[in-house]
């Protein structure tokens, strides 16, 4: 053993003398081999450390197979049906192994030194070497063409800020987060829990371990419960809060005027969507935008992506939940997601092939809950003609809007539910413990598909799912609407005219 390594080993055991660490802080600085040599060891020694402290650490992130830089523009959908395993120890230290070499040879292994990166141009002094970093909070999982300069595996630490003008970046959080960054992006690491968002659009992945996943803006906290939600910070600082899935807390930096206010938006629940201005206004959202599966999504319906539909709105009043309508543009497909409440997915029934002229259509997931609103007014603003389908669950009767304005045509859709969270309760759950994919997979429920074709109006208003019974003679009010327990809201899909 060489007389530098006899120093590094004692170093890293702690029993290096006022001596040893003379002569380490000059080789170091004398030396970019030596100094190379001495970052690549300490990085292994404090990262398996920490691998075996505690297993759900950033190695294994990185090194899962869903990790692929050519796919890094891609979304990385996990169906909640799929369980996660813990690794192996030994796995855990190969990735540990490996995640050093990215770090080193990537060049962007990092020590709390001045003097491991450069040699100075200038007389050398002498700076104590002091204990490596902190284990990173997060480190990079992807990049597009746009941000090349970015590495696979580069590690961020507490503190630290990256800044990027065009383009995405995807993270993966030690604590158990994966987010997607699209720019222009600044953000800053405070800790492992908690990121400063000063502009740019974020979603984030977080799993049941990352409980308390905080985002910080101008405006508001946003601390996750275990969800999938999104954030877009304008370079205003207002603030758009999309839930996707599960639950989030916002927390207003500045005191809403009343505390009913406070209250009413405290907690939001996938399929809601507010935008908080001034630490203290909040305004519903009523339209997320996004195409297929990409990750990438708006507030705005811009028109480039969107064919048909200009804006949606409905008649609920300010006081309401801040729900919102989802238009996916050219969407519709085997396995497109149903509800923005749910995760359900439309899916061809067994033997009977998916209705071609819906496929790639527009299409706009709705709340299932819905389906218990009366005298409900969704209004689609249209920017050219188009055919409107409506897909209708078979066990509810036609509403009477549906029958006057709309055409049963010789189409059916499957609904594949999903129920891993036991919104039902009961034996029912049984029978919904996964997603098929593919035609004829998983399918649960029929729906009848209604068509209006050519609608050259500018827009168009669609009802509720049922509707009360006719008026009661005797006390001049209407009869209790019907159940709606035991079915689904419809869905609605917007295809070009030309192409049928």
């Amino acid at each position: 053993m060489n007389h530098f390594q006899q120093i590094i080993d004692a170093w890293l055991d702690g029993t290096i003398t006022d001596e040893q660490i003379k002569f380490l802080n000059q080789t170091l600085l004398e030396s970019d081999e030596l100094a190379q040599q001495f970052a690549t060891q300490v990085q292994q020694h404090y990262i398996l450390r920490e691998c075996y402290a505690n297993d759900a650490n950033l190695a294994t992130a990185l090194l899962t197979p869903e990790t692929d830089n050519k796919n890094s523009n891609s979304s990385i959908r996990t169906r909640a049906k799929q369980k996660k395993t813990r690794a192996p120890f030994h796995r855990i230290l190969l990735s540990a192994i490996a995640l050093t070499f990215l770090l080193v040879i990537g060049g962007v292994w990092r020590l709390n030194t001045i003097h491991v990166v450069n040699r100075p141009s200038e007389e050398p002094h002498a700076a104590p070497v002091t204990m490596p970093r902190q284990t990173p909070v997060a480190a990079i999982i992807g990049a597009d063409e746009k941000n090349n300069e970015l590495q696979i595996g580069q590690a961020f630490y507490d503190n630290d800020r990256i800044t990027f003008h065009s383009g995405s970046v995807s993270l993966r959080f030690q604590l158990g987060v994966t987010a997607e960054f699209i720019g222009p992006t600044d953000v800053e690491f405070v800790d492992k829990k908690k990121i400063i968002l000063h502009r740019g659009q974020m979603t984030a992945d977080v799993d049941p371990s990352a409980i308390g996943f905080t985002v910080e803006t101008a405006h508001a906290n946003i601390i996750d419960l275990g969800t999938k939600f999104g954030v877009q910070v304008q370079e205003s600082g207002e603030t758009d809060v999309v839930v996707f899935d599960g639950t989030v807390d916002v927390q207003y930096k500045h005191p809403a005027e009343t505390q009913e206010a406070i209250a009413r938006y405290e907690r939001l629940t996938a399929g809601e969507a507010i935008q908080v201005k001034g630490g203290s206004r909040f305004y519903r959202i009523p339209v997320v935008q996004s195409a297929g599966d990409s990750t990438a999504w708006s507030t705005k319906i811009e028109e480039a992506e969107s064919r048909f539909v200009s804006s949606i709105s409905d008649n609920f009043p300010e006081s309401s939940r801040p729900i919102y309508y989802n238009l996916v543009a050219n969407g519709f497909d085997e396995d497109a997601l149903s509800y923005v409440d749910r995760p359900y997915e439309w899916n061809s029934p067994p033997e009977i092939p998916f209705p071609e002229q819906l496929r790639g259509g527009d299409y706009i997931r709705m709340m299932n809950a819905l389906k218990f609103v009366m005298n409900l007014e969704v209004k689609i603003e249209l920017h050219q003609p188009a055919d409107i389908y409506i897909l209708i669950d078979k066990r509810a009767p036609p509403p009477a809007w549906l029958a006057r304005e709309f055409t049963k045509t010789d189409m059916v859709i499957g609904m594949d539910e999903y129920d891993p969270k036991g919104y039902f309760g009961g034996p029912l759950v049984e029978n919904i413990q996964s997603l098929g994919i593919g035609a004829g997979q998983s399918v649960d429920y029929i729906f009848d598909i209604w068509v209006k074709r050519d609608v050259q109006e500018k827009s168009i208003v669609l009802g509720s799912l049922v509707e009360p019974e006719p008026v009661d003679a005797k006390s001049n009010r209407p009869k209790s609407p019907l159940v709606t327990t035991g079915i689904s809201m419809y869905g609605v899909v917007l295809t070009n005219h030309s192409s049928n």
